[in-house]
């Protein structure tokens, strides 16, 4: 029985699907190596293990004395917010803002803390951190265009 090209590329270790596919991991490995550079230095770390250094999260946990799910969840968290659109977007034009709101940037959006948390750390008010916040959701809304809808495409309505 012959073979279809699909199942031919699938199982071929020099099909260029295969290859195109191992570039695109590389790629987005690479970006969030890149973009780590604007995480905590902890943070920073375990990206760069995983992604430069080709460490499992399993053996870094051991390391770190964690325990693995509980660590796996942190990373998938932080390369979940490192590839976000919001994230280069704050990274790129964080320069051009006041100095408040590039600080509430930096902690909400690249650092990931919540608006309570920030405003501890920041030593800024709720309505402070939550004004700011706000501008830089309505910047970057602007610059990217309004989120689309939760619209179901198919399926029974309900």
């Amino acid at each position: 029985m012959e073979q279809t090209t699909a199942e031919r590329s699938w199982g071929n270790e020099e099909s260029p699907a295969r290859d195109l596919r191992r570039r695109r991991a590389r790629d987005i490995a690479e970006q969030i190596v890149r973009r780590s550079d604007w995480l905590s230095r902890e943070d920073r770390f375990i990206l760069k293990a995983v992604y430069e250094d080709g460490k499992s999260v399993t053996d870094i946990a051991t390391l770190r004395g964690d325990d693995p799910r509980r660590l796996q969840r942190r990373v998938r968290k932080l390369v979940e917010r490192v590839l976000s659109q919001k994230f280069a977007f704050v990274a790129a034009h964080k320069s051009a803002w006041t100095p408040t709101r590039r600080r509430v940037a930096e902690a909400c959006v690249l650092q990931g803390l919540s608006l309570r948390r920030a405003t501890a750390s920041l030593k800024l008010t709720h309505h402070t951190v939550r004004r700011n916040y706000d501008a830089v959701n309505a910047l970057y809304e602007a610059a990217m265009g309004p989120p689309m809808p939760n619209v179901r495409l198919w399926g029974p309505l309900s």
